[in-house]
């Protein structure tokens, strides 16, 4: 049927979600997500929400163009992935959740964003010039916090 993925964004507590849908990323999620997150940075670290969710959206998603299919956006509702659970990026606390995606509930301690960052990067077809990315991004975040 596919290979579904569903991010999430939330810039404040309590604040709605900005959900990406992909009906092909499955299984590249992690690592678009950390690409993502790494093009995002410096702004993260500035506290910039609105041009921090914007970098992500955009790498997330990459060159889509003018496609009538292969992606989707909501807010505060998504169609359900082919996985079990989806990564959050909550802005307001600079952390990635991993949610279930049947209730919501946080299956593991949120974990900063530089950790995510410090996962093992998988290295999929075309992104190879992430491992740079990502430890430039580690670099950083751990300046903006210092």
């Amino acid at each position: 049927m596919g290979d579904r993925a569903v991010w999430g964004f939330q810039a404040h507590e309590n604040g709605p979600i900005l959900y990406l849908y992909s009906h092909w990323d499955g299984g590249s999620q992690l690592s678009r997500l950390q690409a993502a997150l790494a093009h995002a940075s410096d702004r993260i670290g500035m506290g910039d929400t609105a041009y921090a969710m914007r970098i992500c959206v955009s790498h997330v998603m990459g060159n889509v163009g003018t496609t009538s299919t292969g992606w989707g956006m909501s807010i505060d509702e998504f169609a359900m992935p082919d996985y079990e659970n989806l990564r959050l990026v909550r802005f307001w606390d600079k952390t990635v959740a991993l949610v279930d995606c049947i209730t919501s509930e946080a299956v593991a301690k949120p974990q900063p964003i530089q950790d995510f960052l410090n996962y093992p990067v998988r290295i999929w077809p075309g992104e190879m010039t992430l491992v740079d990315e990502i430890t430039s991004a580690r670099q950083a975040l751990v300046g903006s916090d210092g």
